[in-house]
């Protein structure tokens, strides 16, 4: 055996040191946890205090506890409370806040994610209230009534405890959900004095709220937010209101007052999803065509039924170029599947057209690169220039222009026939 060079030994040294110091910093770490452990949950223990603790030294404990240990150290008094307020700590998942009102009263709650399989929910003890069933989800139920006011109003209660949750639980974003509500509570969870969630994402509305209570929520629209109405929202067919298509993502199951102005009207959405409307084929394609042809990205998904059925694929397509897919295991669930481009346009826009039952979902793209399927896209393209050569052919016989430029659109048309023919066959 050769033996190692100084620069082997070096390495060596230097990737044991390493070993030793990950180890050692490790065990520091697991101890330092177990003794803070044993102060809150021992009261005979004779771990280190942790009120004592430099803040360096709290703030590594306080970062390797669960977040309900962490919870649980912040309920132990208000010295550390106040000790763990002063710490800064990573944001972890995602905060839903539910509000609802029971037969039995009101339910306020935040749901905290602590992996994908379990959550940690914050309930407020201002009313006698057990939590629900989470399916498929591991929960652990923590109650705070000594963050809580019997005088104050339940959402009053849930900002004060929220204000502290937020400090303790940092998170990556915040959710609503709503059951039935009074308008007067919506008005309290999206006033501008709720600091404490101002820069929420999204929100559900599961309840039956009126309509002043969704204007409430709508006021509050922007292009980073999402907003979700069940079954349960009964809109009336003439509900209106400017920021309904300035979102993020809309997705509406009572949609039928929805106009096709409205759908015009949009800028830069992610996702559009309505499960009901009285929207026609012919104004779909108008739809379609809008998207194809605006110079603006209108939207990227739009999922929306036409109020009656069957669909006419060739009314539906109308002004359109467009290549039927010819895949059979969809076309065997009653799936038709078209990629299609304006006629006119010179913008290298597509849709993905899928159509079953009433439903058409259109899914945008710009340019081969993003096509799910490129040699498609080049199809369409030679299907365009065809009937443009068309259209500058037929001028040309109209105003009675001369034979060799005809004759030169002819050649044209069947040079571009002969390509597309064989693109076909590949």
């Amino acid at each position: 055996m050769q033996p190692r060079s100084p620069a082997q030994n070096t390495d060596a040294g230097h990737v044991n040191l390493f070993s030793q110091l990950n180890a050692t910093c490790l065990s520091m770490e697991k101890q330092l946890k177990i003794e803070v452990f044993a102060v809150h949950e021992n009261k005979k223990s004779r771990g280190l205090p942790i009120q004592q603790l430099p803040k360096s030294s709290l703030q590594l404990a306080a970062s390797l506890m669960t977040l309900e240990d962490r919870l649980s150290l912040a309920l132990a008094s208000k010295k550390t409370e106040d000790l763990l307020m002063g710490l800064d700590f990573p944001k972890v998942g995602v905060h839903l806040i539910r509000f609802a009102k029971q037969d039995d009263g009101k339910v306020a709650e935040v749901h905290i994610s602590v992996t994908a399989n379990s959550i940690l929910v914050v309930r407020l003890s201002v009313d006698n209230q057990e939590p629900d069933v989470i399916l498929n989800m591991e929960t652990t139920v923590k109650k705070v009534p000594k963050w809580c006011n019997e005088q104050l109003s339940i959402i009053d209660n849930l900002k004060i405890v929220y204000s502290k949750i937020c400090k303790l639980l940092p998170c990556h974003r915040v959710a609503f959900s709503l059951g039935t509500m009074n308008t007067l509570d919506v008005k309290k969870i999206f006033s501008e004095s709720s600091t404490e969630w101002k820069d929420w994402h999204y929100t559900s509305v599961n309840g039956n709220l009126n309509m002043e209570a969704v204007r409430v929520i709508m006021d509050n629209a922007n292009s980073d937010r999402t907003l979700m109405f069940s079954p349960a929202v009964n809109f009336p067919v003439d509900f209106t209101h400017d920021k309904a298509f300035q979102l993020k993502t809309l997705d509406c199951f009572n949609a039928q007052w929805v106009r096709i102005e409205q759908l015009l009207s949009m800028r830069g959405v992610k996702e559009i999803t309505l499960s009901r409307t009285n929207l026609t084929v012919s104004e779909i394609n108008r739809f379609l065509r809008h998207c194809l042809e605006s110079r603006e990205q209108v939207c990227e998904t739009a999922r929306i039924p036409v109020a009656q059925g069957p669909i006419d694929l060739h009314a539906l397509m109308n002004g359109l170029v467009f290549v039927a897919d010819n895949n059979m295991a969809a076309r065997m669930r009653g799936i038709h599947i078209l990629l299609g481009c304006s006629e006119t346009d010179g913008r290298s826009k597509y849709a993905n057209v899928k159509i079953f039952n009433e439903c058409i979902t259109s899914e945008f793209f710009t340019g081969n690169a993003e096509s799910p399927q490129p040699h498609v896209v080049e199809i369409l393209e030679l299907m365009k220039r065809e009937k443009r050569i068309r259209r500058e052919a037929l001028r040309v016989v109209e105003r009675g222009g001369d034979i060799t430029a005809a004759f030169r659109l002819i050649q044209e048309i069947n040079q571009v026939e002969a390509e597309l023919n064989a693109r076909r066959g590949q």
